[in-house]
């Protein structure tokens, strides 16, 4: 993978890791909804796949997920298994 792709995948993965966030504190301040870390992951995962997937035609997902599960696991302090 290039540095182009990898950057921009690095950024999609900042983005949606700051999105799901504020929609877990939204919800949690103004709803009074509680969800686990886990949760959360699943979120940011399906969302990377479903932004990356709509906005390049050529890319390699074991390289995406594990360049986001790894990000994802040393964030949490655990391995993600995927």
């Amino acid at each position: 993978m290039d540095v182009r792709k990898s950057k921009s995948i690095l950024l999609c993965i900042m983005y949606i890791t700051l999105w799901t966030l504020w929609k877990e504190r939204y919800g949690l301040v103004f709803r009074g909804l509680k969800r686990s870390a886990d949760r959360a992951r699943e979120d940011i995962i399906s969302s990377l796949f479903n932004w990356i997937n709509h906005r390049s035609k050529n890319v390699v997902w074991a390289s995406c997920i594990q360049l986001a599960g790894g990000l994802l696991a040393s964030a949490n302090g655990y391995e993600l298994k995927l």
